[in-house]
């Protein structure tokens, strides 16, 4: 079910496409923002990005090939590199993006923390963005819910609807839990944790086919995320050289009842816009030329 938004002859926008790159932006936007408030370094920032979006698509791309089509792809390398064919892996993205990252601070001898944190919310919010265009991968209800989604006759589940809303959940708890952080790194191991239980919780809704027992292989792989975290959070001080525990004191700032009730009711707000648009870009568009 891929809706096209725009089309003149051979040329086509997909909403996915768009989507995609809208969330770029956003995230570029936020994490530079973040980064200058931090007062992180300029070059080093540009440097983490180029790093990260280089290993996260090389990773992303291999990760797929690898786990869902490897006899295709030995028989035909070259396709690796046709991106318009689509086939990608966020978990495979993200091990090779934190693997780039980990051995770029090491060489440049940079906190990666720092820059990790402030990549964490933004990129919540990006992943949000994105599944707003994503392609429905939703199980057949067994009763047709007032929130599933027609397709020939059929309902499905909103796989997308429910990332979105996850997704902006833990994007608001990222923001809450800035201000009180005991340590650098510390919110990206909160994405890291929170994006791992809302996927293993969303692919029970999705049609999957399972890769390890009765796990997907996106289950299979947030199990893994979590132990590692956890794993980094025992023993990260004794491995590896910049982990910022008690390096860094934060200021907590307090605030009032009514300032967090108006926040709240924005944030309410703002997760229906998201899951409305997302029904919206299942419907046909008028552009097409």
């Amino acid at each position: 079910m891929e809706t096209i938004i725009w089309q003149w002859g051979p040329f086509s926008v997909p909403v996915f496409s768009l989507t995609f790159f809208i969330a770029v932006v956003i995230f570029l936007i936020m994490f530079f923002a973040e980064g200058k408030a931090r007062r992180l370094s300029d070059q080093e920032m540009i440097d983490f990005v180029i790093v990260a979006f280089a290993g996260g698509l090389a990773g992303s791309r291999l990760a797929y090939a690898v786990l869902f089509d490897f006899g295709y792809y030995l028989e035909n390398p070259a396709r690796l590199l046709w991106l318009q064919d689509g086939g990608m892996s966020l978990w495979g993205g993200l091990l090779a993006a934190l693997l780039a990252l980990f051995f770029w601070s090491a060489r440049k001898h940079v906190i990666i923390e720092c820059y990790l944190d402030a990549a964490a919310p933004a990129f919540a919010l990006s992943l949000a963005i994105g599944n707003t265009g994503a392609l429905l991968r939703g199980k057949l209800m067994a009763s047709p819910y007032p929130w599933g989604i027609e397709y020939a006759g059929k309902y499905y589940h909103p796989d997308g609807a429910y990332m979105i809303v996850l997704l902006l959940v833990l994007f608001f708890i990222l923001r809450w839990r800035k201000a009180k952080r005991a340590f650098e790194g510390e919110l990206f191991i909160w994405f890291l944790v929170g994006y791992s239980l809302l996927s293993i919780a969303v692919d029970f809704f999705r049609e999957s086919e399972p890769f390890l027992w009765h796990f997907t292989a996106g289950q299979a792989a947030s199990l893994a995320a979590i132990l590692l975290a956890f794993f980094y959070l025992l023993v990260g001080s004794k491995i590896y050289t910049s982990f910022g525990y008690s390096t860094y004191r934060f200021s907590h700032v307090k605030r009032s009842w009514i300032g967090s009730f108006f926040r709240a009711v924005l944030a309410v707000a703002f997760i229906g816009l998201m899951v409305a648009l997302y029904y919206l870009a299942r419907q046909p568009f008028p552009f097409n030329w």
